[in-house]
């Protein structure tokens, strides 16, 4: 009887995380910003509906996307032009919620990305 309930389970720190990206040899799919967002959300996930997330670097890869909220208007052809809107990162990151799983946003010089499940 197979019980994927069982087995060698390791408990995954923030270092852990990325060096199994590394080991992997994808430390090019996502930024090391966009890694620890990962690693918070996937956690934070993991501890509040109380569940086991396996650690796939490749189905990880497959699954999400990090990309600049000008990358994701182009890529997604999302129309700003009759919005109103103060800022174009909430209108994309709303865009993004109402769509897929977001798992967050950050900003490095004045550029704004999103780490969000692929869809």
């Amino acid at each position: 009887m197979n019980n994927s309930n069982f087995g060698i389970k390791k408990t995954f720190n923030e270092n852990d995380f990325i060096n199994e990206f590394k080991a992997c040899n994808r430390m090019d799919q996502f930024s090391l910003h966009g890694l620890r967002v990962m690693f918070d959300a996937l956690n934070e996930m993991a501890q509040d509906c109380e569940m086991v997330i396996e650690m796939d670097v490749i189905a990880l890869c497959c699954d999400y996307i990090e990309l600049s909220i000008d990358d994701v208007i182009n890529d997604y052809d999302i129309d700003l032009s009759d919005e109103s809107f103060d800022d174009k990162t909430d209108l994309v990151i709303d865009y993004l919620h109402d769509n897929t799983m977001v798992l967050g946003n950050y900003d490095i010089d004045g550029i704004d990305y999103v780490l969000f499940q692929s869809f």
